[in-house]
C-alpha cells in the first residue's frame, strides 16, 4: 500500500510539473497564435472580392428567336446561352452604322421580321458599354448612343441592328464575320422555346407569353447576406456607434455621418428584401450614361457581395442611379 501511495504521489507531482511547463510555453508563444489568427482572417477577406468585369454584368438578359411568324423566348436551364452567342457575334469587322428614325408602325414591323435573333436588355445601355461586352473594336457611334435591343437578321448578308424601343431609333450595319450555322447550333441546344408575342403598350413593345404553355418547375439557391453585412461594409466599419437607425413602414433606414459631404444612407425593405444605398461625396456627379454605368459598377464591386447572376436592370435619368438585379433564366429574382 505504501509503495502504491508513493507511485501515485510521483505521478501527481509529474503531472503538475508538466502542466506548468505547457502553460509557460503557451503564454510565451502567444504571438505565434495571434499571427495565425490574423492570417486566417486576411484569407477570408480576400476570398470575398469579386473578379467580375463590367462586360459580365452588362450582358443581355433575354433571347428572342423569330421564324415562321412566331417569336420564341429561348433559354437553356443548364447553362446561359448569352455568353455563347456573344462569342459567335464578335464584331471585329463590320460596315458603318446607318442611323434611322422609324415610325411606330415601321418599328413594330422591324422587330417582328422573320429569321431574326434578338438579344434584349431590360433598359437602354450605351454604345461604349456594348463595345466592351461584345469586343467591338469599331468606333462608329457616339459612346453614349443608347439602345436596348440587338437584332441580327439572318441571310447571305447578315444585318446587325441596334434598336431603341423608347425613341424608335435604329442603327444598322452589315456583319462581315458571322456564322449563322454556329448560332443555330447554339439555339438547337436550348431546352426551352416559349412562344411569345410582342405588342405595343404606350408606344413601346412588351413581351406577352402565349396561353396554354407549361414549364418544368425549378428550384434555385439564392445567395443572401444578413443586414449587418451591408451595414458594416457600406457604412462606418470602424465605429458602428456613429450609425443611426429608424423605421418607416417596412423600411429600416441607417444613416452615417452628419456632414453632407460624407453622408451615407442605407435603406433595407424587409418586405421585398431590396436594399438602396446612397452616398453623398464632395465630388461631381458622373457626366454621360457610360460614365454613370462605370461609376455605379465600381460601387457595386466595393460591396464585396457575390455578383454571380447579377445583371444590369435599369437606369433612372432623374436621379442618375443604376439598378442591378440577380437574374435566373432571363428574369429578375424577387423576394416574397
Amino acid at each position: 500500500m505504501k509503495f502504491n501511495s508513493f507511485v501515485m504521489r510521483v505521478i501527481l507531482i509529474a503531472s503538475i510539473v508538466l502542466s506548468i511547463i505547457l502553460s509557460w510555453k503557451i503564454w510565451t508563444n502567444n504571438t505565434h497564435y495571434e499571427r495565425r489568427t490574423d492570417s486566417q482572417t486576411t484569407t477570408k477577406a480576400v476570398s470575398r472580392k469579386s473578379d467580375r468585369k463590367i462586360s459580365d454584368i452588362f450582358l443581355p438578359t433575354q433571347i428572342l428567336w423569330r421564324t415562321n411568324q412566331q417569336s420564341q423566348l429561348v433559354y437553356n436551364s443548364k447553362e446561359s446561352l448569352v455568353p455563347k452567342l456573344k462569342e459567335a457575334m464578335k464584331l471585329t469587322k463590320s460596315a458603318r452604322f446607318k442611323a434611322s428614325k422609324l415610325s411606330e408602325a415601321n418599328y413594330y414591323q422591324a422587330i417582328t421580321t422573320d429569321d431574326t435573333l434578338t438579344l434584349l436588355y431590360p433598359d437602354n445601355i450605351s454604345y461604349a458599354v456594348f463595345k466592351k461586352v461584345f469586343d467591338d473594336s469599331n468606333n462608329q457611334l457616339s459612346r453614349n448612343t443608347t439602345f436596348n435591343r440587338i437584332k441580327i437578321t439572318m441571310g447571305n448578308k447578315p444585318q446587325l441592328t441596334l434598336m431603341n424601343d423608347k425613341s424608335h431609333m435604329t442603327y444598322q450595319t452589315t456583319m462581315r464575320q458571322f456564322s449563322e450555322a454556329q448560332v443555330k447550333r447554339i439555339l438547337d441546344h436550348s431546352d426551352v422555346h416559349l412562344n411569345v408575342k410582342e405588342s405595343l403598350l404606350n408606344h413601346k413593345p412588351f413581351i406577352y407569353v402565349a396561353a396554354d404553355q407549361s414549364l418544368l418547375p425549378y428550384s434555385y439557391l439564392v445567395n443572401q447576406q444578413p443586414e449587418n453585412y451591408y451595414i458594416t461594409t457600406l457604412l462606418d466599419q470602424k465605429n458602428t456607434d456613429n450609425i443611426d437607425a429608424k423605421e418607416q413602414g417596412d423600411n429600416v433606414i441607417y444613416t452615417d455621418g452628419a456632414n453632407n459631404d460624407l453622408y451615407k444612407r442605407l435603406t433595407i425593405n424587409h418586405k421585398t428584401g431590396e436594399i438602396a444605398f446612397v452616398k453623398y461625396e464632395d465630388t461631381k456627379s458622373p457626366t454621360g450614361l457610360t460614365k454613370s454605368f462605370e461609376t455605379s459598377f465600381a460601387a457595386l464591386l466595393k460591396t464585396g457581395n457575390s455578383l454571380s447572376g447579377m445583371r444590369f436592370y435599369s437606369y433612372d435619368e432623374d436621379t442618375n442611379s443604376t439598378t442591378y438585379r440577380t437574374y435566373v433564366e432571363g428574369a429578375p429574382t424577387l423576394v416574397f
